[in-house]
Parts: structure tokens; C-alpha cells; sequence
């Protein structure tokens, strides 16, 4: 009979395993008059790993479905060899008899073709998986004893630390500055994972692997509780400063962890990029905060399915905010003054211009890693954007500049000619005078529903329906 060997080998420890098994699968071939055609050499996987997270095992089943297939069965030292499964023997099984191909196990010469037979493998298959699971019980008790004294628990470690198995000590390998790059790119690009994998792959630094940095590579670096100096295990962390090395400094690592743990709101484009009204529109049909989408503003909820509004386009919001902004203008001349005179206007234009700076400094980084501009135009430019920064951090304590008398000619200026002033100076204004609004997603005519900080009752706007030309009739 003419049959193909597989092999599997649980870790890459087992060096000799694979070729222990096709060396006895040869002489039992030999004795009992069968031939090998070929042997397929699984890569190191658990029994427990399914047909379709394997590399070869799909490709000898493809050859099993071959009409020209130039064997007759498959043979294995064990049927544990296959699988330490019940779930994947049973659908291996079912696939072989299926395509009429047999099945021989030299340890388990049971006739898998006959009932009975079939029984006896399910069994044998089912104490595989007890075995399996039994064994990674014990396994995971005892590395989570070994990391309650502080010692390595086991596993794989992440870039840039090795493990001295003579003296049990984790220590820094040659590629630790790499992960200390990874770090100061991810943090200079204000936690833009995908910018610092191109920055990466331009500076010619490879992956643990030798290939191409991807933005979820570099969060997966960033998020390791190895450079952290902890141990984790099981979904259990605990320090180890004795036992890890320093990788990269420890302001720095706090500062990516920062950076994770609030991409939502420091990603360059969640800071406002042309976008007048970020953080200010709120959905009136269920509540959730708009979102900047194409032309206009969608619902959060509508994203995530749990909301049926439609997007608004943005220029149907602003002749809602410029007929607000008049309302306003004539409802609350005198009372607007005074409330702003007591208000720390400056600071709230200030946190805001300070965020515009930081998003100047990432779109600069980006421009210099795609090559648009040279190394000493990224330093003058960042320059100017520190010393920015460093006067807006000394006037944090001054009065305010913008005296309140002159506000109200700027709110009746852009109240007349709303769209067509620049959207740093309508935003400005909104933050000033805390101005929330929540806009009608769902059935048309659209409406805006306006306030503001000051105690005021809320207004509602709303655009008159378009009527359509009648149809032409003959």
C-alpha cells in the first residue's frame, strides 16, 4: 500500500522527535510491505491547534481530495500525533472516509473504518485532550508559582531580552536598542502606531522575525509588560525590577503606556484638524457624541448599530450655528458681557491652541519620515513649535488678553458671515462660551438644539424643508 507519513512535534525542544517518528514509521512500512510516498513534517503546534491554524496538515488534506492522488492512506506513529482533540479528530476522520483514504496508527492498530473502530479512536482521542489538558493545568499552576517568588514563569520573551538557561537570568540582547527606538518613535509621534512602523521600516530596523513593521507590531512592543520589568502569566502580572532589565527608560515607557491608554484623545485625528465642532455635536435622537465623517457629522451610535440617525452634512450645521450665534447675540448682549468678564477665557483658548501645536509637531514628524522635507528643516520647524509652546506655558498664569468688550463684535461678525471665518476663530469662540449642541439625525427637517454654559433656556433651530419642482406634464 502506498501511504504518507505526518509528523508533529509539540515544541521546538523535540528536535529529535520528527525525525524519531519518520524513522519508525519507515521500518514498520518496510516490515509490513507498505511504501512511503512522502512525509509531511508538521511545524511545532499543539495537538489542541485546529486543522486550519496549522501550515501543513491543510495541504495534505488538499492532496487527500485530489482525484490523482498517488496514495492510498496516511499512517502516524500515534493518533495523538494527529490531534489531541476530539472535536478534530472526528472532522479529520470524517474528511479521510469521505475520500475513501484509510488510516493507520502503528501504537493504535485500531481498524478506523468500522464502527467499532471508530468508537475506540474517539476514546483514545478523548483521553489525548484529557492528557493535553491536564498536563497545561499542572504547567500553568507551577509557572504561576515560580512568578509569585519573582522568577521567570516561562514563554516566549518579547524583543530584545533573552533567557540564560545555566544561570536562569533574563538579561538584554543585541537588539535592545531597536526596542528602545520603537519607543521614542511611538512617543515622538504622539502614540501613531502606524507612522512609527513607517519610520521603522525607513530607518531599516527589522521585526523580531526579520520582516516589516505593521501598527499593531508596534502596539504589541508598546503594550508588553516585559518592558515594564513585570512578569505575566495566566492574565497575571507582577513586578520584577530585580529579575528584567531596563530596556528603555522608565519615563519613556510610562509615556507610550500614557499614550495607549489614550489614543482615543491624543491621535492626530481626533485633535481637531479643520474641524469646527469636535467634541461639541451630540446626537438628539439617542445622545452619543457626533463623529467628523466625509463631508459631515455621523452618530457614534449609528457606527456601532445601536442608532438609526444619518449623517448631517456639515454645511447644513453651520447655517444652524450662525442663526444660533444670532439668537444669542440678541437674547444676551448685556448678561454676556458681564459672565465673561469673570471667566478665564484665555486658559480655554490656550488648551486648545496647545492642542493644534502638538498636532503641528506629529504632522512635522510625518513629513519628515515620508522624505518631505530634509532633517534641518524638521529641527527649525519643530523649534518654533516648542518656543510656541513654551510661551503659552508662560502666560498660563497672565489675565486674560481678550478683553470681553470685544467679544461682542466678533460673535455679530461671525453670526453674519458664519461659514466664511476661519475655523480657528469659530472654534475659539465655542470654547469660550461652552457651547454644546445636539442635532437631529433621524427623520428630517433637521434641527440643532443650542445652549451654553450660562443658565439660559435652550433654543431650537431648524432648517425649513426643500421643496421639489414639480414634475414636468404633458
Amino acid at each position: 500500500m502506498l501511504l504518507v507519513a505526518y509528523t508533529r512535534r509539540s515544541t521546538d525542544r523535540q528536535e529529535d522527535s520528527q525525525e524519531t517518528q519518520e524513522s519508525t514509521i519507515r521500518a514498520w512500512c518496510a516490515s509490513n510491505g507498505h511504501e512511503v510516498v512522502r512525509v509531511y513534517h508538521e511545524d511545532p503546534t499543539s495537538g489542541g491547534t485546529s486543522i486550519e491554524d496549522r501550515r501543513v496538515l491543510p495541504q495534505l488534506l488538499a492532496d487527500v481530495r485530489d482525484r490523482r492522488r498517488d496514495f492510498d492512506g496516511v499512517i502516524v506513529t500515534h493518533t495523538d500525533r494527529l490531534f489531541r482533540d476530539v472535536l478534530g479528530h472526528c472532522a479529520f476522520l470524517a474528511e479521510l472516509k469521505k475520500y475513501k483514504c484509510q488510516l493507520l496508527s502503528i501504537h493504535s492498530p485500531v481498524d478506523f473504518d468500522s464502527p467499532m473502530g471508530e468508537a475506540m479512536s474517539t476514546v483514545i482521542a478523548t483521553f489525548s485532550q484529557l492528557e493535553r489538558r491536564t498536563t497545561g493545568l499542572r504547567i500553568r499552576d507551577s509557572n504561576l508559582a515560580r512568578m509569585a517568588k519573582g522568577d521567570w514563569p516561562g514563554g516566549k520573551l518579547p524583543l530584545g531580552l533573552s533567557y540564560d538557561r545555566p544561570t536562569k537570568r533574563i538579561y538584554a540582547n543585541e537588539r535592545a536598542p531597536d526596542v528602545k527606538e520603537v519607543f521614542r518613535a511611538f512617543c515622538a509621534l504622539g502614540g501613531n502606531a502606524h507612522q512609527a512602523a513607517v519610520y521603522l521600516n525607513r530607518e531599516s530596523i527589522p521585526t523580531a522575525t526579520g520582516g516589516l513593521w505593521t501598527g499593531g507590531q508596534v502596539r504589541r512592543i508598546i503594550k508588553s509588560p516585559a518592558y515594564r520589568r513585570c512578569f505575566s502569566y495566566g492574565g497575571q502580572e507582577k513586578e520584577a525590577p530585580r529579575a528584567i532589565p531596563e530596556i528603555a527608560p522608565a519615563s519613556l515607557v510610562e509615556q507610550a503606556q500614557l499614550l495607549v491608554r489614550n489614543t482615543k484623545t491624543m491621535h492626530a485625528k481626533q485633535l481637531s484638524s479643520g474641524r469646527v465642532y469636535s467634541g461639541i455635536l451630540s446626537c438628539a435622537v439617542c445622545g452619543q457624541r457626533l463623529i467628523a465623517h466625509r463631508a459631515g457629522w455621523l452618530c457614534r451610535g449609528r457606527r456601532r448599530g445601536t442608532c438609526s440617525g444619518r449623517r448631517v452634512a456639515e454645511k447644513y450645521i453651520d447655517r444652524l450655528m450662525g442663526q444660533a450665534m444670532s439668537y444669542l447675540l440678541s437674547q444676551f448682549e448685556t448678561d454676556l458681557s458681564a459672565r465673561l468678564a469673570a471667566q478665564p477665557t484665555e486658559s480655554i483658548v490656550q488648551d486648545d491652541r496647545r492642542k493644534r501645536l502638538e498636532l503641528s509637531r506629529d504632522r512635522i514628524l510625518e513629513a519628515w519620515i515620508d522624505g518631505l522635507i530634509s532633517r534641518g528643516q524638521r529641527d527649525s520647524r519643530l523649534a518654533e513649535v516648542d518656543a510656541e509652546l513654551a510661551r503659552l506655558q508662560e502666560a498660563q498664569d497672565k489675565p486674560p488678553a481678550l478683553l470681553p468688550e470685544e467679544l461682542l463684535p466678533l460673535i455679530a461678525r461671525l453670526a453674519e458671515h458664519w461659514p466664511e471665518v476661519p475655523w480657528d476663530e469659530r472654534r475659539n469662540l465655542l470654547l469660550i462660551l461652552g457651547v454644546r449642541a445636539a442635532v437631529n439625525t433621524g427623520e428630517r427637517p433637521v434641527f440643532l438644539d443650542f445652549w451654553c454654559d450660562e443658565p439660559i433656556p435652550p433654543a431650537r433651530f431648524t432648517l425649513p424643508r426643500s421643496r421639489k419642482a414639480p414634475a414636468n406634464t404633458l
